[in-house]
């Protein structure tokens, strides 16, 4: 909604002017917000994380008196310095997210006549670098799951899903109890086996665990996930009624559990397969891609499972049903797993 957005002020830091004006950073990021519509909190956050860093290498938060020059500079600042919370050099995709974010609020600022140029005009911004993750292989799957299912729930169940569902580890870890469902068939009491789906969206997620602007879609959950995830859940709802569905782990500043996950999973990931072109978040989608591929599942079929967008401007009239969805995961390899 316009007018919900509070515009984020810059702590003063040693070296920088911060201005009350109105082409402050504030400022510009707070009518960018509004005009763009963007009620999600994190992208907002992104922003002025990016526009903040600005500031501090420039020494002001002045919009109209950044210059081409002072970008460009700028980002070769980003690209040879490495960032401080990781120590590592910046991906060439991280510094490519920076200069869209001037870009954005720039561009609105100029349109709203509170600067009179936008500093990006003159400014190449380059192209995005393709992902080089490649799929696991089944035996590489099958590794991880059995391995996992020794573990935690926190960490095998999420695994689990991702590897029949090639959904993002925060679509599953950050969801509700309620969103999860199934299929009936006929008769309403009756419940056609397996046939459970997991609602990715936001409708009942906590405050900031958001779906990072992807549209929400309706996720088939194959047969091995619903025999061992459907209990877990059942469990959480006799002891806590409905809500999250890892309660128990701690959030993020954004109030994201998925974070703790995805790092718990990356550690843990090492003593398996410790692979640089491997990841669980990105491997296991092309794995499940790749898989319905070579079962001549329709790209916009496993798209629409997998929340990809298929090219091609069509494609956004056409809707999967369900039952399509959950023909294809079907298709799938079951992959045996020891019993508990």
């Amino acid at each position: 909604m316009q007018g919900s957005f509070k515009p984020v002020i810059f702590p003063r830091v040693r070296g920088v002017v911060n201005l009350d004006t109105g082409t402050s950073f504030t400022v510009l990021i707070a009518k960018w917000a509004r005009k763009k519509r963007i009620n999600n909190p994190q992208t907002k956050q992104q922003r002025e994380t990016h526009f903040k860093s600005l500031a501090d290498f420039l020494g002001h938060d002045d919009g109209a008196k950044v210059t081409p020059q002072n970008i460009v500079k700028f980002e070769k600042h980003l690209s040879t310095t490495p960032d401080p919370r990781t120590g590592k050099l910046r991906h060439p995709n991280t510094v490519l997210g920076y200069l869209s974010s001037f870009r954005g609020v720039f561009t609105v600022a100029v349109e709203q006549f509170l600067i009179d140029t936008n500093p990006m005009d003159k400014v190449v911004l380059g192209s995005k670098i393709d992902s080089k993750r490649q799929p696991y292989s089944v035996d590489q799957v099958s590794r991880i799951l059995t391995r996992a299912q020794a573990e935690t729930d926190d960490i095998f169940l999420p695994l689990l899903v991702q590897a029949y569902t090639g959904c993002r580890v925060a679509e599953i870890v950050d969801c509700s109890t309620l969103d999860f469902n199934f299929v009936r068939n006929g008769d309403p009491e009756k419940v056609v086996p397996g046939q459970w789906f997991l609602f990715i969206g936001e409708d009942n997620r906590e405050p900031g665990c958001t779906i990072k602007g992807h549209t929400a879609r309706y996720a088939p959950l194959h047969s091995e996930i619903v025999k061992r995830l459907v209990p877990y859940i059942e469990r959480v709802r006799a002891e806590h009624g409905d809500g999250p569905l890892f309660r128990h782990l701690p959030k993020d500043k954004n109030g994201k559990r998925s974070t703790y996950v995805a790092r718990k999973i990356d550690e843990w990931m090492d003593s398996v397969i410790k692979d640089p072109n491997l990841a669980p978040n990105h491997s296991f989608r092309h794995y499940l891609k790749s898989e319905l591929l070579a079962r001549d599942v329709p790209e916009r079929i496993s798209d629409a499972i997998t929340g990809h967008k298929t090219p091609g401007i069509g494609r956004k009239y056409e809707h999967v049903p369900m039952s399509k969805k959950f023909e294809a995961i079907r298709k799938l390899p079951v992959i045996p797993l020891q019993a508990a």
